[in-house]
């Protein structure tokens, strides 16, 4: 279990997280949702090199991925949220 899921798991009961391992890399920490508890958070930028890391630096495969496979999967309340930067703070993730 890396770090990240560690403390996702120490600090929640019950967080659903994006199953496959090598999304951990992206996991920022957790958000509380109105009415709902924690969440797990995930960075969008970090998820995109993480992808890009799997699928051998190929972005159009990787956005596919990410599309389809991760961004569609988040529908529930119990779902993990992505977080956008703006372009400024990018840099400093």
């Amino acid at each position: 279990m890396s770090a990240n899921r560690q403390f996702l798991h120490d600090s929640c009961e019950s967080v659903q997280v994006l199953q496959e391992d090598f999304w951990d890399e992206a996991l920022v920490g957790y958000v509380e949702k109105t009415n709902f508890g924690p969440v797990a958070c995930y960075d969008w930028d970090k998820l995109v090199a993480a992808a890009m890391k799997v699928f051998d630096g190929d972005a159009q495969t990787a956005f596919d991925h990410l599309d389809f496979n991760v961004e569609r999967s988040l529908g529930s309340k119990e779902s993990p949220v992505i977080l956008h930067r703006p372009p400024a703070c990018q840099a400093e993730a």
